[in-house]
């Protein structure tokens, strides 16, 4: 494996990832071809190993590389909100709109099998760990202001989290185009409950 890479080295790992990530989603772990993958990227297949310990290793890489993706599409997106209410909005509708529009990732995590899936685990709590504290210090602002309730951030996350989770395969089924009406059922069912205001 390679040390520190230089600027054409990383474009190479980088083809090989999105390579795998296209293979991975179709084929899942076992079924994925590393010739193919390598094929796609437009390197020999021993190249992958410069990079990458095994299959698995590329395989978690890949999950890796693409959950960054996301996140960094997230905060990016939601840096700029400074209200509470539509930062919450917000962090649902983009979550909805990046996945259903890279589908493969979630097909990724979705195709892990038993063998993999401790290490799709760690993979998903090391990057959300780097995330997470700029949304936990969200909800502890909204907390500090009065806006929202005393609620734990982290309970309040997964919650959320895995909420948008179920709903990305929902849309995906239903081949749903527009995420607004869903984002406002989850951000109203999470924001003010589910019991009639009088």
């Amino acid at each position: 494996m390679i040390g520190e890479l230089t600027p054409l080295q990383l474009k190479r790992k980088e083809s090989i990832l999105k390579s795998a990530m296209d293979i991975f989603s179709k084929a899942g772990f076992h079924n994925a071809d590393l010739d193919q993958i390598a094929a796609n990227a437009g390197v020999g297949k021993g190249t992958i190993y410069r990079y990458f310990k095994n299959k698995k290793d590329l395989y978690l890489n890949t999950l890796e590389y693409a959950i960054e993706e996301f996140y960094e599409f997230l905060l990016n997106t939601l840096k700029e909100a400074k209200d509470f209410n539509k930062f919450i909005y917000d962090y649902i509708y983009y979550s909805l709109e990046f996945n259903c529009k890279n589908y493969s990732v979630y097909k990724i995590i979705l195709s892990s099998s038993s063998d993999v899936l401790s290490g799709v685990i760690e993979v998903v709590e090391k990057v959300q760990k780097r995330y997470n504290k700029f949304f936990f210090e969200r909800i502890e602002e909204a907390i500090e202001n009065d806006i929202v309730a005393p609620v734990n951030p982290v309970l309040f996350l997964k919650s959320l989290n895995g909420s948008i989770t179920i709903l990305i395969n929902h849309i995906y089924q239903e081949k749903l185009e527009e995420f607004s009406e869903v984002t406002n059922s989850i951000y109203h069912f999470f924001m003010y409950g589910i019991l009639k205001r009088s």
